[in-house]
């Protein structure tokens, strides 16, 4: 893939993780608008994607711009679900393991398989443990494609970035 493919991809993948927090934020809350600060932060993430396109391919080609941006979405991202309070434990290891198997996965094909695996058992584990759970009628629903959004752009940014370190003239 090119650079100026690999950026747009990159952006894109961006783009839908913010959207799908966005998204998940809103229906864990049954479409509630959120408190201002959340609003804040996600419309930063948009604003910064649109700073992130006016840079130079070098700054964004680099290691340490990939490791900045890695810590400081997983960062924003964990607060705003903190925040949210929606959420327990359970579903954050399993967000902090999918974003381990990004990290540690040998490219982005295995990851979506891992990430579509760990949302099956996700699943499965609600409708067996949920009681009254209906898959149909449950706002958690949402919480399968943001996981496997988490995974395919820490994933696709995994890959970018030992692609680059593995070529000659990729920067470290």
């Amino acid at each position: 893939m090119d650079s100026s493919a690999s950026q747009r991809a990159f952006l894109l993948l961006r783009y839908t993780l913010i959207a799908a927090t966005a998204y998940l934020l809103m229906v864990e809350d049954q479409f509630a608008l959120p408190p201002v600060g959340i609003v804040v932060v996600i419309a930063l993430a948009l604003a910064s994607n649109v700073i992130i396109a006016q840079l130079p391919q070098r700054v964004t080609q680099h290691t340490s711009f990939g490791i900045a941006l890695v810590l400081g979405d997983t960062i924003w991202i964990t607060a705003l679900l903190l925040e949210s309070g929606r959420f327990n434990a359970e579903f954050f290891y399993l967000y902090f393991f999918v974003l381990l198997l990004a990290a540690i996965g040998e490219n982005l094909r295995l990851i979506a398989i891992g990430a579509v695996a760990i949302c099956g058992a996700y699943l499965y584990g609600l409708a067996a443990t949920g009681g009254s759970w209906s898959l149909w009628k449950s706002p958690s629903l949402i919480r399968i494609p943001f996981l496997f959004t988490a995974a395919a752009f820490y994933g696709f940014l995994v890959e970018r970035t030992r692609s680059a370190t593995r070529t000659p003239n990729g920067s470290r």
